[in-house]
Order: C-alpha cells, then sequence, then structure tokens
C-alpha cells in the first residue's frame, strides 16, 4: 500500500506538521472497519479505540464518516473509501437521507450537513476511482433519493428555497427549533454540482440537467436569503455578511444551545466557501458570492484578532471568543481550529493561516502533559476539543474545561482521533500543498507561511481531468536567504507529466527586485505577492 508523505521544514510547526500529517492519515485508515470482527465492512469508527469517558468508538457519526472518507478518497485509498461509501448507501437510516449517527434509529433530525459530508465523499471517491463510469452510474442512480428529499424540503420551506437543519454546525443540535443555516445550505450546494459534474461525464445528461438546476435554484435562495441586511433589528451581523441562518419565522438564529446559550452572529460556519475545496470539479462563477465570503471573512477575523488566545498560539474560538469560553462547541479542533485555517487558506491571508497553522501544530501536539487529565492515546494525533487556559498552564489541554454549573457548561470530552476533527485537519494540509491537475499540467499552488522554507511530496495521489492517477514526488523550496524559489518533480509513476504551472511565493506585498520578473504572472493577495509560471517539470525564480 502506498502511503502518501508530507515533509515541511523552515520553523518547529513546519516540522511538526510533517508527522501530525502521517499520524492523523494512520489514524484515519485504523478507523476504517474490515468487517473481520464486530462491525460490518465499511463501518467508520468515530473514535480510534474504546476507552474510558466520552467515546464514540461503536457509532458512525454521519458528518465525521462523510469528511473522513473524502480524505480517504483524496489521500489516494480509492479501495477504502468505496469500502465506506458501500456502508453509507447500504445504510440509510431514514430510508430516503442518513441521520446524525447512521448505525442507529434516533427521532427524526435534519442534519443535513451530515448528508452533503457523505454525498460529496461519495463524488471524491468516484474521482479518485478513475472516474469509472459504471460506478459514478451506480452511484448516481442510489443517491437519487437523497436530492430528491433535498428538493422535497426546499418545496416546502417557508423562508426560500432553503434546506433546514438540527445540528452543531447550524447552532442547534439540542433543540427542535429548525434552522436554515449557512454553512449546510452551502454544502449541499457543492454537492448538487459534484453530483452533476460526475452524471455529465457519465453519460447522464438528464440527471446532470437536473441537478444543475436544483443547485442554481438553491444558491439564488441562498443569496437572496442567507446574508445580512445590516439593519440592526434584524441581524447583529454587519452588511453584506453570512448569516449563520434563519429561524421558519424568517428571523436571524444567533443564539445557539449546547447545555447553555451563547451568541453565533460570528463564528466560523459562516465561512462556508471552505466547502469549496471538496468539489471535483470548478464551480460556476459567482461574483456576488465571492464578495460575500470576502466580507465575512474579514468580519472574523477582526472579531477572531480580539482573543487574546489566538493572537499568543494561534488558537481559534468557533465563535469567535462570544461563547463561554470553555463550552463544548467553542472549542472544537474541526469546527473552529480548522474552519478558521481553510477560510484563511482559501483567500491566501499569508499572516493569518500562518497563525492558524502555528495553533494546529500546538494543539496536536500533546506529548509534553506529564499528568494527563483524560484518555491519551498519541501525542500528535488531533483530539474534540481544547481548554485555552489549560495550554498556557501545561496541564491536559485535550481535556477541555472541568464541569461548571453556573455557566452550564460541562466536562469537555477529550477523545483523542476524533474522526472529523482530525479528518478536517487532513484537509486542511491538502489545502497547504495545493496540488491538482489538468488536461496533463500539474499546477503546483503551495500555500506556505513565511517562514515554511520547503515542502516535500512523497506517493502524492493526484488525478487528471481524464480520471488518470498519478502518484508524485515533488520538492517545492523556497530558500528566503537567496531570495530564490524553486520547485522539481522527482518522479512521476505514469511518466506521462510534462509540464507544469507553478506559483511561486509568498513574496513581499512590495516586491524590491533587480530582476525580470515580465516573464512571470504576478497575483496580488492578502498582504503577500505571488508570481505564476509554466513551464516543464523543474522551474525556479530568482528576485
Amino acid at each position: 500500500m502506498l502511503t502518501p508523505k508530507i515533509r515541511f521544514e523552515g520553523c518547529e510547526f513546519a516540522h511538526d506538521m510533517g508527522r501530525i500529517f502521517a499520524e492523523n492519515l494512520a489514524d484515519l485508515l485504523a478507523k476504517l472497519d474490515d468487517g473481520e470482527g464486530n462491525y460490518p465492512k465499511g463501518f467508520m469508527h468515530t473514535s480510534t479505540v474504546p476507552h474510558e469517558g466520552t467515546c464514540y468508538y461503536d457509532q458512525v457519526w454521519a458528518r465525521d464518516a462523510g469528511r473522513g472518507a473524502q480524505e480517504l478518497a483524496r489521500y489516494g485509498f480509492a479501495k477504502e473509501a468505496r469500502c465506506a461509501v458501500d456502508y453509507f448507501l447500504k445504510n440509510k437510516n431514514f430510508g430516503d437521507h442518513w441521520g446524525r449517527i447512521i448505525d442507529r434509529q434516533f427521532p427524526e433530525d435534519f442534519e443535513l450537513d451530515g448528508n452533503t459530508h457523505i454525498l460529496n465523499a461519495i463524488a471524491e471517491t468516484w474521482r479518485a476511482s478513475g472516474k469509472d463510469a459504471a460506478l459514478g452510474v451506480r452511484y448516481i442512480d442510489e443517491t437519487r433519493d437523497v436530492f430528491d428529499w433535498m428538493a422535497r424540503c426546499m418545496d416546502e420551506c417557508p423562508v426560500g428555497d432553503l434546506i433546514p437543519c438540527i445540528s452543531e454546525l447550524a447552532g442547534n443540535p439540542c433543540i427542535g427549533d429548525v434552522v436554515y443555516a449557512i454553512y449546510p445550505n452551502y454544502g449541499s450546494y457543492v454537492a448538487m454540482r459534484n453530483f452533476a459534474g460526475m452524471a455529465k461525464e457519465c453519460g447522464r445528461a438528464e440527471d446532470a440537467e437536473r441537478l444543475t438546476v436544483l443547485a442554481s435554484r438553491l444558491m439564488a435562495s441562498i443569496l437572496e436569503k442567507l446574508h445580512s441586511n445590516g439593519h440592526p433589528a434584524f441581524t447583529r451581523v454587519p452588511g453584506g455578511v453570512w448569516l449563520n441562518g434563519l429561524k421558519v419565522n424568517g428571523e436571524a438564529y444567533e443564539n445557539a444551545f449546547f447545555g447553555a446559550h451563547f451568541d453565533i452572529h460570528h463564528w466560523t460556519r459562516q465561512a462556508p466557501y471552505i466547502q469549496e475545496f471538496d468539489c471535483i470539479s470548478a464551480l460556476p462563477e459567482n461574483a456576488a458570492a465571492d464578495e460575500i465570503h470576502l466580507r465575512s471573512y474579514e468580519y472574523l477575523r477582526h472579531e477572531m484578532a480580539k482573543g487574546y488566545y489566538f493572537r499568543r498560539y494561534g488558537f481559534v474560538s468557533s465563535t469567535c471568543w462570544g461563547g463561554s469560553g470553555g463550552r463544548h462547541d467553542d472549542t472544537m479542533c474541526g469546527y473552529a481550529q480548522n474552519y478558521f485555517t481553510q477560510a484563511a487558506l482559501a483567500l491566501d491571508d499569508v499572516n493569518t493561516y500562518g497563525k492558524c497553522l502555528e495553533g494546529i501544530a500546538r494543539l496536536a501536539y500533546d506529548g509534553d502533559v506529564i499528568e494527563p487529565a483524560t484518555f491519551e492515546m498519541n501525542p500528535f494525533v488531533m483530539h474534540e476539543c481544547f481548554e485555552y487556559d489549560n495550554y498556557e498552564k501545561a496541564l491536559d489541554h485535550t481535556f477541555g474545561r472541568v464541569e461548571v454549573p453556573e455557566l452550564g457548561i460541562m466536562d469537555n470530552p477529550g477523545d483523542e482521533g476524533n474522526l472529523v476533527q482530525s479528518s478536517e485537519t487532513l484537509k486542511s494540509l491538502a489545502m497547504v500543498t495545493g496540488i491538482s491537475m489538468e488536461d496533463g499540467i500539474l499546477t503546483v499552488k503551495p500555500r506556505l507561511p513565511w517562514k515554511w522554507d520547503s515542502m516535500e511530496l512523497i506517493d502524492y495521489p493526484v488525478v487528471d481531468s481524464d480520471g488518470t492517477v498519478h502518484r508524485i514526488h515533488l520538492e517545492y523550496r523556497h530558500e528566503r536567504w537567496a531570495r530564490r524559489c524553486a520547485v522539481k518533480l522527482i518522479s512521476d509513476d505514469c511518466g506521462r507529466i510534462e509540464r507544469m504551472r507553478v506559483r511561486f511565493g509568498p513574496f513581499a506585498k512590495v516586491v524590491s527586485t533587480r530582476c525580470d520578473l515580465s516573464a512571470y504572472q504576478r497575483e496580488e493577495a492578502m498582504g503577500a505577492t505571488f508570481f505564476w509560471a509554466e513551464g516543464g517539470i523543474e522551474m525556479s525564480i530568482e528576485l
């Protein structure tokens, strides 16, 4: 079995990130059951092993398993991802869609994000499997009822053509109030586009058209209903920013409940565009949405920067410090730390994504906790929750805050290796590598922080537009001391990559140089400059 490896160099956090990638990927693979024991084949354990305290080993959470299967496929484990997908398709525990926990029945819920994560995992699995037409047709046929359920929900929505949700990602996991939330609705749009593209490539024109129309209808309602109008009587969010969501009466839903109430008018779910990285092909250009994405990110960044722990350590709060500090849903390693990291990476905000990646490295590594307060498995594997104060005191930050009844705070679970939190970390690192391919040309668009000097990828999978799966060995170096940046494709197991498109950088916003850079295409980002070049399998730029 070929396992991809990533190595970063340049500073302590860069070096640690290669270890974190390796250990979290191995942990992800361990969660997929082979069916030889007490669990069916393809069962994805939400916790790595049974342990004391909060543990989800015997459960398949839809959101967690969907993200986990997608990252398996993204990193070249297509066979394993197909096993998980087969399990999903055989276990729609609400008939035409999935509930919050797939392997058991709960009262009907609308955890829409679990469904979108699974659907996007299925699309990525098809892509990673060489875009096999027969496989794609089967996946389209076996998910048609899920999209029909979404369409029916849109028809019944009282506030537009939106889909309801009761979920941590909507802010209402513990109460029966339905919310039409931005994050899962945007994820539904991505899933519809993914399956429309898959249907088109598999010769299912009617399915492609149906899903394209449904996606366009949903996006039109998202743009009309789920961003603020800046009116203080309606929302506390400034103008032109994504709302968290709407109640059934059309009011903004901005006060979450998870054992206690806390504000969510500025939280990480209002950066829904991070799900665009889950697309298997390019989305249509949408200038209106792009403007809202940017304003929403800048709003979140401004609020996040108010936090001492973000400024000092790069730690992220789901609610931009508007929650109750140690609350379960305020301090998640996936929905908080990785979501905001991905938001900064997607917009090339070099200063901020460098700070966020530093935070991931700090949170993942807990090998210096001498007296752990909760189960400890691996010093490099991500956990579910953390506690800001504990980190500074050199205590077990992977546990969280002990119970504080007057604040409505229960004991935070640690659950080291929690599936969605560790899998979101793997997605963040895929965004850092910035590797993609189309029509035989390999695109290298790394997003390295200022102090990260190199990236080496070994046996790294990349899928061409025709479905060919390559395994590459590539080195990218930014020798800032020499004012030189270079990339080299060392090997390609298919032997067919002859050209690359490379984005060199990041460089300073004002590039002081005596070199002729006219041959390069200049790109301005947030506080940084990049230069694009196209050529053979070895290129460099000097300033």
